[in-house]
């Protein structure tokens, strides 16, 4: 999802980055979880401002498409 983001003209390029490291850590943190006997160090609530900034994004942004420029951004089959 942080990839499309990151190429999507909808949102911004850093939101994208953003959304690539935060799913990085969701990841690391399950992985260690699982795989781990003891406490692991959680990098969750770090990870997290990637989620909150593409919410606030998608919520503040005041950009709207009408049909017409919606059809003329998609990508050609």
């Amino acid at each position: 999802m942080g990839y499309l983001a990151y190429k999507s003209e909808f949102i911004p390029n850093c939101l994208g980055a953003l959304i690539c490291i935060a799913g990085g850590g969701y990841a690391f943190d399950g992985l260690a979880t699982v795989l781990s006997n003891g406490s692991i160090p959680k990098i969750t609530p770090f990870t997290f401002i990637g989620g909150l900034a593409l919410a606030l994004c998608l919520v503040i942004r005041d950009r709207h498409l009408s049909a017409g420029e919606l059809a003329a951004t998609r990508m050609p089959a």
